[in-house]
């Protein structure tokens, strides 16, 4: 049985003030030092450090370099093409906007005299919630007469990255890296491409071979975000546990778990994220048996354990991109256990009178 002896608030916030700080002092890392008001606990007694409030600003973009990317691989007059498209990492109002910028990409990478049909579904202005299945379904026309064995993919293995620079790369030049290991098919509602293969399809194309017009479609509804979350990471996190695939932006076991330092889980949202405990008992905490606490790391993390992504490169601590937060540090004293030495204590104390004991036994 553990019996709370003592409780305090810490209020934090990463927002610069004065000159920009160091490289532990931005929105996706940031330090605690408690060098002049250190946690501490006495033997027999343990920390619980919970997280009751945190919020910011949502000042990254739900399309972004973890589910841009769409591969595109086809033989063109007997050369074999290897090209990749990026959508435009912004907003987007509904998700009828992201399957028009999803058909006008597509048409680029075949250049030429290559169209869009007017006919891209969901339509443009189509948001969650309206009439309809919300599948992809893009037609193109007037593509080059010689191009065969078309494959798309939406993939999520390992693999190299790519940016809007590169050759063969349609999409943004901004120089942030797009992984193979991404997030487009949720995005987009293609069939995730796990292990790498040259001929699996994210998507139902009709295209005869040395066709001019392309027909592609959808398995699954479309959504505007694949981020449900950010995850708080505590480098005090001693005995939480997860699932290997909330670390790891690589092919793992999802279903092993795995020692955590995961603290909390923050609801994403349009323009806040925000997470609030309106109960003493707080269900975001990690406990701590460290005697002082003098310095605390913190990450803030999305569902493959990679950094929040960030619209440009100086936002954290140049930009609005910062959070506030608020700490509750409880002590407990928690006793001993099993192997608790609890032999009795011998008293060499000189000023203890034994004189009286001696006499009675003379006597």
């Amino acid at each position: 049985m553990s019996i709370l002896v003592h409780s305090r608030d810490i209020f934090l916030s990463t927002q610069q003030s004065g000159s920009p700080g160091t490289g532990d002092q931005t929105f996706s890392r940031f330090r605690m030092c408690l060098n002049s008001a250190p946690i501490s606990c006495e033997s027999g007694q343990q920390t619980k450090l919970s997280l009751t409030q945190f919020s910011c600003f949502r000042n990254f973009y739900y399309i972004n370099q973890y589910n841009c990317r769409v591969d595109v691989t086809y033989i063109e007059g007997g050369v074999q093409k290897t090209k990749a498209f990026l959508l435009d990492k912004q907003d987007y109002g509904n998700i009828g906007d992201i399957a028009a910028e999803f058909a006008n990409k597509l048409k680029d990478c075949f250049g030429g005299t290559t169209s869009v049909n007017a006919v891209t579904k969901p339509a443009v202005g189509f948001n969650i919630g309206d009439t309809g299945d919300r599948v992809l379904s893009a037609a193109l026309s007037n593509m080059p007469a010689n191009i065969t064995d078309l494959v798309i993919q939406t993939r999520q293995h390992d693999g190299a990255s790519v940016t809007g620079g590169d050759t063969d790369v349609t999409g943004t030049n901004d120089g942030i890296d797009c992984p193979s290991f991404g997030d487009s098919y949720v995005i987009l509602g293609g069939k995730r491409i796990a292990t790498a293969s040259a001929t699996a399809q994210s998507f139902d194309l009709d295209h005869a071979d040395n066709a001019t017009t392309l027909t592609i479609k959808g398995f699954y509804p479309m959504q505007k975000t694949s981020m449900q979350y950010m995850y708080l990471r505590c480098s005090e996190a001693a005995d939480n546990l997860q699932s290997q695939n909330l670390g790891e932006d690589s092919e793992v076991q999802d279903s092993h778990m795995v020692g955590s330092q995961i603290m909390a889980k923050i609801p994403v949202s349009n323009e806040v994220c925000a997470w609030q405990s309106y109960s003493s008992h707080c269900p975001y905490f990690v406990n701590s048996t460290n005697r002082n606490i003098s310095e605390v790391m913190f990450e803030l993390v999305d569902h493959h354990g990679r950094i929040i992504p960030k619209p440009a490169t100086t936002i954290e601590t140049d930009g609005n991109l910062f959070s506030d937060l608020t700490l509750k540090v409880d002590t407990y004293a928690v006793g001993g256990n099993e192997h608790t030495l609890n032999t009795p204590v011998k008293n060499y104390n000189y000023e203890t009178n034994t004189i009286g004991q001696i006499q009675g036994v003379i006597g």
